[in-house]
């Protein structure tokens, strides 16, 4: 932790590109998790406010937005105790305002932000209208997915965001823009998965047709094909395998046995 702050400290005065000093900021916040409270907001709210400066200097290099959206976006969900919403919120709207900055990474932080705060209020009971708010995502998300349609991001989170009733088009139609994008985009599976779960409409037979249809697309290499063992391993898919048990008729032990049998090589074979 003392060598990250005497790196920030030093950073203004290196040669190192000023947009750097986000990177530096958010390894200080992941080193030093058990902070005084206090302390920890102060570095928060630097945190965000080097966001901007971040983009801008992503914008620079080609091929690079991706990976600069990936970084803030990692940032919160590795660290779920930053105040995540309002202040990124405000950041967002503050790079929406900027015309130099990147209009891809300016929606895709703005749909992020409301995305957050749309599911803080349902999840969380916090006073305010969570449909507003992912009516903004959904918005935001696709101006991202117009300006760039050949990146996965803004489609898969879209997956999320029609799950919610954000938005007319299905699950499915939104899985299978962000595969035509990505066909090995892990997230993509992961959500439309989750989507079909019977608390969200879906049922057990629904997810387990999914994975027969992963299964008979023998793409091992992306997780077209590896979906099905997760469908027998991944803890939220507990209550299918529960499910399945339960029912022989949909041959869990032969599908688990095909799963090993067809996919030697994969190491989960053996959960």
């Amino acid at each position: 932790v003392q060598t990250i702050d005497m790196a920030i400290e030093r950073l203004i005065e290196s040669k190192y590109p000023r947009g750097l000093r986000f990177l530096f900021l958010n390894q200080r916040q992941r080193a030093a998790p058990q902070e005084r409270l206090a302390d920890r907001r102060v570095r928060e709210i630097d945190l965000y406010a080097n966001i901007p400066s971040w983009f801008e200097f992503a914008a620079k290099y080609e091929n690079a937005q991706r990976p600069a959206y990936t970084i803030v976006r990692q940032m919160f969900l590795v660290q779920p105790k930053l105040p995540q919403t309002d202040e990124l919120i405000k950041v967002a709207d503050k790079i929406l305002d900027d015309e130099s900055q990147d209009r891809w990474l300016a929606h895709m932080l703005a749909g992020f932000a409301n995305h957050r705060k749309a599911w803080d209020i349902r999840g969380r009971r916090q006073p305010g209208n969570s449909q507003e708010f992912m009516e903004k995502a959904a918005k935001h998300f696709l101006a991202a997915h117009e300006l760039h349609p050949e990146y996965p991001d803004a489609a898969k989170m879209m997956i999320e965001v029609a799950m919610a009733g954000g938005d007319p088009n299905s699950t499915q139609y939104w899985f299978e823009k962000t595969i035509a994008a990505e066909i090995d985009n892990g997230e993509a599976y992961q959500a439309f998965l989750w989507s079909m779960r019977p608390r969200w409409g879906g049922s057990h037979e629904l997810m387990m047709a999914f994975g027969k249809e992963c299964l008979d697309s023998k793409r091992w290499g992306c997780p077209a094909g590896r979906r099905p063992t997760v469908l027998l391993a991944h803890p939220i898919c507990r209550p299918l395998m529960e499910y399945l048990l339960s029912n022989e008729q949909y041959g869990f032990a032969r599908t688990a046995a095909k799963v090993c049998e067809d996919i030697p090589r994969f190491g989960g074979c053996a959960q």
